[in-house]
């Protein structure tokens, strides 16, 4: 191994802990915003920005052609007009995004049957043009796995997001507030990006050869994307049509609940762990070494954090939220499991991703695509929502055996069997946690302090090993590195 890359491991450590802050303190900042504007508004009122936000992060999906990981894991992705090059896509994106929700916005409100619908999409709409002009230095920054300025930058913007939407929605009262601080965080993102971040803020240029690698690299993104966003938004739109606007903002309290762990994963898979294995394999080293050494502590992680959630979640809904939003308690269960099999696809997509091989993702989540669309509706239109989600979990199921095909078979890089206990530990745990909360106790406090304890007691000895095997690496990683890569 080159020093090269050993600096580079070394950095992946405090890139991990920097991502780690981010998604707390994302996580942190969004919970605490739930709690005080669920007291503000009224449950349709996150119904209607969860359409919304639906139809934003499908137009994004759906033209998304993998500038971030062309800057990631190209050979030019420090080379100025590759940059540029990736700018100008961007912004060129950006203005086609805005011109479809537009477009879109009145079709949305007569499907869903509220009026309200078309202004709040097209204000939020706005935020997809400022998110265009963004410069791609952060995701150049993402390239070298210097997060420090970016992690600050990210936060800030979804805090100053919040402030607005808290003061116009404490002022006001309307649902047209959330639109309002949605827009204002993109606008100081792209402020704060441009001046605060280092390196080059963009110059509008189309290089022939970087645009061809870069649209090259994404045909296959984009077919994946355009997947992702079916698998990962159908449920809400099958819910808020089958189930009313204001049962989808219940369900989005519980989602927003239940995918923390999954997000905090998927987030540092990709922030950390791809960059890191398209490394390996841009210095001439090989995966299948690599992968679970990487793969295996983020497994226990995302297993335990998963397992605590799912057995405390009910009683969590009940202690924080008001009766208007009791039904989500029993949902959290549900969609942290489904969560956990994503952890478990996202380990396996971000070394497919950094081996060029994408359309690995597009087959994965086209099973899901395909679970969800045929059976979710019919399974909530007979069982209801809370029976009916079990579907998800199905789906997930599929789309991970799919990405585990092409990591075990096509490229040898692990084995069936290596997740195989951790799932079983999450399924015991929750049993355990859940089980004895309910015997013991008849308070939401006192059911969430034993589905904690029992649950954090089952999983204290596999993160103690976890933690050992990452000091381990750390180690490892930290010989022959230089100073300023472990201190970057």
């Amino acid at each position: 191994m080159n020093v090269q890359l050993k600096d580079f491991k070394a950095r992946a450590f405090s890139a991990t802990l920097l991502s780690f802050a981010n998604i707390a303190g994302s996580q942190l900042v969004r919970f605490a915003g739930n709690l005080l504007l669920t007291r503000l508004l009224f449950p349709e009122a996150f119904g209607l920005l969860s359409i919304v936000m639906v139809l934003l992060y499908g137009v994004t999906m759906l033209s998304d052609i993998g500038i971030r990981d062309s800057i990631v894991r190209s050979s030019r992705g420090d080379d100025d007009d590759f940059l540029d090059t990736a700018w100008t896509l961007q912004v060129i994106r950006g203005g086609i995004l805005f011109v479809a929700c537009w477009a879109l916005a009145y079709p949305f409100a007569w499907f869903f049957g509220n009026d309200e619908l078309a202004s709040l999409i097209q204000i939020c709409s706005v935020s997809v043009v400022l998110q265009g002009f963004n410069p791609v230095k952060e995701m150049n920054l993402d390239r070298h796995l210097k997060l420090g300025r970016v992690v600050i930058l990210q936060l800030g913007s979804q805090v100053a997001g919040l402030i607005v939407m808290i003061l116009l929605a404490w002022r006001y009262h309307e649902p047209w507030a959330l639109a309002v601080g949605n827009v204002f965080g993109a606008f100081f993102q792209l402020f704060a990006a441009r001046s605060f971040l280092p390196g080059r803020n963009g110059r509008f240029l189309l290089d022939a050869a970087a645009r061809k690698e870069i649209t090259g690299y994404g045909r296959w993104i984009v077919v994946s994307s355009a997947l992702t966003f079916a698998a990962a938004s159908s449920d809400r739109l099958i819910i808020g049509r089958l189930s009313g606007l204001e049962f989808l903002g219940v369900y989005g309290i519980a989602v927003a609940l239940a995918e923390t762990p999954s997000k905090t994963l998927v987030t540092l898979s990709n922030r950390v762990v791809f960059p890191l294995y398209s490394r390996i394999l841009a210095e001439g080293g090989s995966l299948v070494s690599q992968f679970e050494r990487v793969r295996g502590p983020l497994l226990i992680g995302g297993a335990a954090i998963s397992s605590l959630l799912m057995a405390a979640g009910g009683p969590l809904v009940g202690l924080l939220y008001d009766e208007r939003y009791t039904a989500a308690g029993g949902l959290v269960l549900v969609l942290g499991l489904a969560g956990w099999i994503r952890i478990l696809s996202s380990t396996n997509e971000c070394a497919l991703k950094a081996l060029g091989f994408p359309q690995a993702l597009a087959a994965g989540t086209f099973a899901r695509v395909c679970c969800l669309m045929v059976f979710f509706p019919l399974a909530v239109h007979l069982m209801g929502v809370e029976k009916g989600v079990w579907l998800l979990v199905v789906a997930d199921v599929l789309a991970a055996l799919v990405t585990s095909y092409f990591v075990v078979v096509k490229f040898r890089i692990t084995t069936w069997w290596v997740a195989l206990p951790s799932t079983v530990w999450v399924i015991l745990s929750v049993i355990a946690g859940t089980s004895a909360a309910h015997h013991f106790s008849h308070s939401n406090g006192g059911r969430l302090l034993v589905a904690v304890l029992v649950t954090g007691t089952l999983w204290s000895i596999p993160l103690w090993r976890a933690l050992r095997a990452i000091a381990r690496l750390r180690a490892g990683a930290g010989r022959g590195a230089s100073p300023s890569a472990v201190g970057a």
